[in-house]
């Protein structure tokens, strides 16, 4: 008998059920068995032995099944790779994903186990395949994947959220100028000025009267206080500082220092009348205005008027330069000019060892006239 050996004419690998909720693990395999001189073996036994090898024509086999069909009457036969008798490895673990994967085809064509190899091919992506590619999930922040296609979630619940199960949930509170409805967050902020809001935006207007400077910012117009508007005024002063009460404890309204080793000074100026007053504190290097001395300085006529010496308290009065300041020598010390006493009954209050007080004048003729009063309180 003329041994029969079958050529395949098509190999067609298709996949089903497209719109089925779980992909279908098998291959569907279909071709014509036919003899050697090309004729079609119509109603006959074979045996089928599919291999898939790794990589390459050559490459490891690892997986392989056998089938035991019969042809049909034009010597056609079908079968699904994946659901035969398995002979090494399992289907459902290849890793399609890594690498290509051949497919070996043997037929035995008088139903022995006597398998004659058909061809081999590469398998190409089929439709399942090709939606597969377009999912390709990575894990990120949060998300894990397991086993190729078990999504799993890690979040950790935090202020304000609650996670029950898979369950994400908030228990926000709105607050001043915040509200809180559902699961929506809006606000009720109201711009003022310098200040514009728009959606979800707060910005600075560029009209804002605070600009920028070097050294800091400065207010360009208007206002600025600090505390209560004082003595109950509905305007304040362009500069003004009102501070609360401490208790009678006599603290400063406001606080100035300054580290210069020369002097810490605060200047007052008219502008109309083109004059400039500083108060001055020495400092630890000063070698005119001594350290802890204060004075009143006029910045135009280059002149102390007025020096408070620190550790005496004495008070000195008329300095003709800037730079020959002089320690008072008394209480009060003038160091230029005259004391004008110009109401003739006022004059010189003297107290006497006995502690009678005496007013010093002096008359229309030039003498002077001690008069006796009762000590100021």
């Amino acid at each position: 008998m003329t041994k029969k050996i079958l050529s395949l004419l098509v190999i067609i690998l298709t996949v089903t059920n497209l719109l089925a909720q779980q992909v279908p693990q098998a291959l569907n395999y279909q071709a014509v068995a036919r003899t050697a001189t090309g004729l079609i073996i119509p109603t006959q036994n074979v045996n089928v032995r599919f291999s898939i090898l790794d990589g390459s024509v050559n490459g490891t086999l690892i997986y392989q099944e056998t089938h035991a069909t019969t042809t049909n009457n034009f010597g056609l036969f079908t079968l699904s790779i994946g659901t035969g008798t398995v002979v090494s490895g399992t289907f459902n673990t290849i890793n399609w994903g890594s690498g290509s994967k051949f497919l070996q085809v043997e037929i035995s064509a008088d139903g022995t186990n006597t398998y004659q190899v058909q061809g081999t091919t590469q398998l190409l992506s089929v439709p399942y395949a090709l939606y597969a590619q377009r999912t390709n999930l990575v894990a990120g922040n949060a998300i894990s994947i397991s086993n190729g296609n078990i999504i799993n979630a890690n979040y950790l619940a935090g202020t304000g959220i609650n996670i029950t199960g898979n369950t994400i949930a908030h228990n926000l509170v709105g607050g001043t100028g915040i509200n809180v409805t559902g699961n929506t967050i809006s606000h009720n902020l109201v711009a003022g000025n310098g200040i514009d809001i728009t959606g979800n935006t707060i910005t600075a207007t560029t009209n804002s009267q605070w600009l920028d400077h070097a050294n800091g910012i400065y207010y360009n117009a208007g206002r600025v206080g600090i505390g209560t508007i004082p003595m109950g005024n509905s305007t304040p002063y362009p500069l003004w500082v009102h501070a609360p009460s401490f208790g009678g404890l006599g603290h400063a309204s406001a606080f100035f220092s300054g580290d210069d080793p020369w002097h810490a000074a605060i200047a007052i100026r008219n502008t109309t009348s083109d004059q400039q007053y500083t108060f001055m504190v020495g400092g630890a290097t000063n070698a005119h205005l001594l350290p802890r001395n204060f004075s009143i300085y006029n910045s135009r006529l280059l002149k102390h008027s007025f020096v408070v010496e620190g550790n005496t308290n004495f008070i000195g009065i008329g300095y003709p330069n800037v730079n020959t300041i002089t320690a008072p020598k008394s209480t009060l010390h003038v160091f230029t000019g005259d004391v004008n006493i110009e109401q003739i009954g006022s004059g010189i209050i003297l107290k006497s060892p006995n502690g009678q007080c005496w007013r010093v004048t002096i008359d229309n003729t030039g003498n002077l006239v001690r008069t006796a009063i009762t000590c100021p309180n």
